[in-house]
């Protein structure tokens, strides 16, 4: 497990910021499957999120899990000329199928969020994260360098060719 012995870095096709009522990240899963899960969970847009890989398990566990660092402006979802509520159906009555019609809408959207999303925020991410302007502490907490004073931050969202910090609370 390389993320065990080399810190990794992650793009990932959902915002990783939202969470349910556990406080539990909420898009999460390989692929489209964050997408899909954006749709029944009543969103109209998508996120790109950099995060520093955490290590995980042969059972899935720990995937997904690590700092935030970066994240995308939003991106709209095109649902195709269909309506939400179809997808919901579609999702609640999948019983294990993927290949259906709100995958297909998910994997397009994906390729889209891949422009306007991954292709904004990896690049700044990754080079932020090389010039080690990044810390995160014992407790997992993440700072920003700002002139050799590491301040705790939630992430940085990064623009076209602007950042905004989003400062921890």
């Amino acid at each position: 497990n390389i993320t065990e012995k080399l810190p990794c870095l992650n793009v990932h096709p959902g915002d990783l910021t939202v969470v349910d009522d556990n406080k539990q990240r909420l898009l999460v899963g390989l692929h489209a499957i964050p997408i899909e899960l954006a749709v029944i969970n009543n969103l109209d847009h998508m996120r790109t999120t950099v995060i520093v890989a955490s290590a995980y398990s042969s059972s899935g566990a720990g995937m997904d899990e690590g700092s935030i660092i970066g994240l995308s402006p939003e991106v709209d979802i095109d649902f195709k000329n269909t309506d939400l509520e179809s997808y919901k159906s579609i999702y609640a009555q999948r019983q294990g199928k993927a290949n259906d019609a709100l995958r297909d809408m998910a994997n397009e959207n994906q390729e889209a969020l891949k422009v306007d999303g991954d292709w904004i925020v990896f690049p700044p991410s990754v080079n932020d994260f090389a010039s080690g302007r990044f810390a995160i502490d014992e407790k997992g907490q993440l700072h920003l360098d700002t002139n050799g004073n590491y301040l705790p931050i939630e992430y940085i969202e990064y623009s076209q060719n602007q950042k905004e910090i989003v400062f921890a609370e």
